[in-house]
């Protein structure tokens, strides 16, 4: 499986686990402090938008950030994700529907 495929991977599960989707700087600086919250490793926000591609700079994200990503939602590291990516083992699922569920049942009135 192409790099880029896992990196779409490894940016949904981040943010199942997270909560949110990542799409500005202050998502990327909650999801930094989550990171150090939980698994007490530094990762900056910068480079957060950089894996989300929020911003452009040319620059290649390192396998250590990746493997941070990757112990935040449980895995050892990078190869250990990809290995259970490519047997099937991570599912991911979309759940952007609640958001709109959300919103419908909030104007919803019973029969």
């Amino acid at each position: 499986m192409p790099n880029a495929d896992l990196d779409l991977i490894l940016r949904k599960e981040v943010e199942k686990i997270f909560g949110k989707s990542v799409k500005d700087k202050p998502d990327s600086e909650l999801l930094s402090d989550r990171i150090s919250e939980e698994i007490r490793e530094q990762i900056s926000s910068q480079t957060i938008r950089r894996f989300w591609k929020l911003i452009q700079n040319g620059s290649n994200i390192s396998p250590q950030t990746k493997d941070i990503f990757c112990r935040y939602i449980g895995f050892n590291d990078f190869k250990a994700f990809a290995e259970n990516v490519q047997n099937n083992r991570v599912n991911t699922y979309d759940f952007s529907f609640l958001g709109n569920w959300q919103t419908i049942s909030k104007y919803d009135k019973p029969l």
